[in-house]
């Protein structure tokens, strides 16, 4: 959920020129604000759809912005920084996390799965 969900929170924040707090913790699985959201995915075949909703956001997102919209100052808690940053801070959690399923599963004795199918 926090992958794709993040990836498609920074894009928005981008779009609106400021990540919050409040945009951060919507990735939270933890966060009572998307129990219900998270409770609807409950299939492999559902978190599959999820991920690729999420994706398709940012890359529209992405999409429609001009070279200026890219270097717009975008603020956030940890500093300001130009908005073709955020979507590399996307790229960036998307492959720690990946990161970190791929040593559980080799802890648990599963082969994870090829490293660029999706």
């Amino acid at each position: 959920f926090h992958i794709y969900a993040q990836e498609k929170i920074l894009a928005e924040a981008v779009q609106q020129g400021r990540f919050d707090a409040e945009a951060a913790g919507r990735s939270s699985p933890e966060a009572e604000a998307v129990a219900v959201e998270l409770k609807a995915l409950a299939t492999v075949d559902e978190v599959r759809a999820y991920a690729e909703a999420c994706h398709k956001a940012a890359a529209n997102i992405l999409g429609s912005m001009s070279e200026e919209d890219l270097s717009r100052p975008v603020e956030s808690p940890f500093g300001t920084y130009p908005a073709w940053r955020y979507f590399d801070f996307g790229y960036d959690e998307h492959w720690h996390h990946r990161g970190q399923l791929y040593t559980y599963l080799r802890l648990l004795g599963k082969e994870p799965p090829m490293l660029y199918d999706y």
